[in-house]
């Protein structure tokens, strides 16, 4: 289930009932109660909305740079050859795991 499902599956909720016995506990009073559990439906729909957009803004960031591996890596060195001829695209192991991890943390984006 992505944020956007659970943000709107949590606009079905129209009232909450507080633990009121737990809120005097706490040392407050039933009004006060009321509106905590109240606020903390809507905080956690705005908290929810606020990862989705940093999420989106990681993601952006992630393929640019993905781009820019990309075009430094890849279509700089492809030069006018035999189709079966090998190209050495990442010049170290490290360059290779650096675009592995960045390909990695896309896909997680993608899928969360």
């Amino acid at each position: 289930m992505d944020i956007k499902e659970i943000v709107d599956n949590l606009n079905l909720i129209s009232s909450v009932i507080p633990d009121y016995s737990e809120g005097r506990n706490r040392g407050l009073s039933d009004a006060e109660s009321e509106k905590i559990a109240f606020e903390a439906i809507s905080e956690v729909i705005e908290s929810l909305e606020k990862l989705e957009i940093q999420n989106i803004d990681k993601l952006k960031i992630l393929v640019v740079e993905q781009q820019e591996w990309l075009k430094r890596l890849i279509f700089h060195k492809m030069y006018p050859a035999i189709c079966t001829d090998h190209i050495q695209v990442f010049e170290s192991r490290k360059e290779y795991m650096e675009f592995v991890r960045l390909q990695v943390e896309i896909e997680k984006l993608l899928n969360s």
